[in-house]
């Protein structure tokens, strides 16, 4: 399956995962930088909802998050956290490393 298939399941399928009442007054763009060269995706969550641009729409993000593919797979099957990305180097943040922190929570995993 090719790399942009599978960031477009992923990606189109993280606002009926959203957990509503976990988002409650957040209001964030969060910035995902994937793989080499880079896939960018925008995730704004806002008004216990959740919107996903392919690219960025021109919102300034409130996080970004670099990382490769297998890596970003990890994290999404829930095989690693963020933390863990974080500390071996397979996880660069810019932005608000709180919110960073708090988006796992976020999204409902299988």
């Amino acid at each position: 399956m090719s790399r942009t298939v599978v960031l477009h399941a992923v990606f189109d399928e993280m606002p009926r995962r959203l957990i509503g009442d976990r988002v409650d007054g957040v209001d964030s763009v969060v910035c995902w930088r994937i793989g080499e060269p880079v896939d960018m995706w925008t995730v704004v969550v806002a008004n216990s909802r959740c919107t996903v641009h392919q690219g960025n729409p021109g919102l300034e993000p409130t996080v970004t998050l670099e990382l490769g593919m297998v890596p970003f797979l990890r994290m999404i099957a829930g095989q690693m956290g963020g933390m863990a990305l974080l500390v071996t180097g397979n996880l660069r943040i810019k932005g608000n490393m709180m919110t960073a922190r708090k988006m796992e929570k976020w999204f409902v995993r299988d």
